[in-house]
């Protein structure tokens, strides 16, 4: 599953800005919603200019990152060439600090545009064991640092795809209503960027 729906989300990530965008809009919108939900949140969003869904806070971060949304390619631009881990520190730093884009977001983005981190969301929280303190980005700057260095070290021993498919696995099963299989998840995560 991520072996093949995150490389095409990473490929169309690098094509515009207003791609790129898309993908932090799935981050932001995934926000304490319902997976299965996402597809007509962001429709109502897109088409409509609205979705109640979202609460304010969301709404303005998705209007500011919209604004911002050259010079966030820019800043992430420089790094789809490397594949050196250390960058994966400096861009979820970058990250963390846009509005409305927590470690957690931050290590979602990362997962689909570079392949790397992951989204240690609350699903993933009670499959997976580790210091949840890392989560948190009310600290100083030496802090965060050190919490962003954890955060990627824990994605990295659980592994990037293992998040992704496991994740995908779990929700397929909580919602077999909306999913027949944990593919269908995985490929959702495409359909919502090609909103």
């Amino acid at each position: 599953m991520y072996d093949v729906h995150q490389p095409f989300i990473a490929e169309f990530a690098k094509q515009s800005p207003e791609s790129l965008h898309k993908v932090f809009l799935l981050a932001v919108c995934s926000q304490n919603q319902k997976f299965h939900k996402l597809p007509l949140i962001m429709t109502k969003l897109l088409y409509e200019g609205e979705a109640p869904e979202l609460n304010t806070r969301q709404v303005r971060a998705i209007e500011e990152l919209w604004h911002r949304r050259e010079e966030i390619y820019e800043r992430l631009r420089v790094n789809w060439h490397s594949w050196l881990v250390p960058w994966t520190e400096d861009i979820l730093e970058y990250l963390i600090s846009l509005p409305s884009i927590g470690m957690v977001k931050g290590g979602f983005i990362c997962q689909m545009v570079f392949g790397t981190a992951g989204c240690l969301d609350t699903h993933n929280q009670v499959m997976y064991s580790f210091e949840h303190t890392i989560l948190r980005t009310d600290c100083t700057l030496g802090t965060l640092r050190s919490r962003i260095r954890e955060y990627i070290q824990v994605c990295e021993r659980i592994g990037s795809a293992t998040l992704w498919n496991t994740w995908c696995t779990y929700i397929a099963a909580q919602y077999p209503r909306y999913f027949e299989n944990a593919e269908q998840v995985s490929e959702l995560h495409v359909r919502l960027c090609l909103i």
